[in-house]
């Protein structure tokens, strides 16, 4: 079965497919009309867009946010969890569209969630993380958060 893989990064926003060539077209349209709602959003409010996933003011004063902060809204109790927030604070709060692995686990150990446990767990659960389209392996050991998690992301820390 043909497979298409597409990962386009435009400023500090990555989109990425992997999937069916019929699902393709549609994916791509509801993420081109998500960005452009994004957009109308910020202009209609007459705020200066520094980045993606900054279109109103409760997000960027989000960008201000301590990796604790990110970990007590999204969470952190887990490995897995910790390493969630990290991708999300390094992508919406630090403005990486690219972390390496090194990146990642310095901002993850940064959290007072960290247990000295969790450094044995790190490399499996980054492992899972990509596997489930969480994160996306751009080249070994430098990773993005995928653009529906941004989107998801972005919208819990915001509020």
């Amino acid at each position: 079965m043909n497979q298409i893989k597409l990962s386009v990064s435009l400023g500090s926003a990555t989109l990425s497919f992997e999937g069916d060539p019929k699902e393709f077209r549609e994916a791509v349209s509801f993420a081109l009309e998500a960005l452009q709602n994004r957009q109308a959003d910020s202009k209609s409010a007459d705020e200066d867009v520094r980045g993606f996933g900054q279109a109103n003011s409760s997000r960027a004063s989000a960008l201000e946010m301590s990796m604790n902060s990110v970990v007590a809204k999204l969470g952190g109790n887990t490995c897995t969890e910790l390493l969630k927030s990290a991708a999300v604070y390094l992508t919406l709060v630090m403005g990486k569209e690219k972390f390496t692995a090194r990146e990642w686990d310095d901002a993850a150990r940064e959290s007072k969630s960290w247990k000295i446990s969790y450094t044995k767990q790190k490399a499996d659960r980054r492992l899972r993380l990509v596997k489930s389209g969480y994160v996306i392996e751009n080249q070994k050991e430098v990773y993005s958060l995928s653009f529906d998690e941004v989107t998801r992301a972005g919208g819990l820390i915001g509020s």
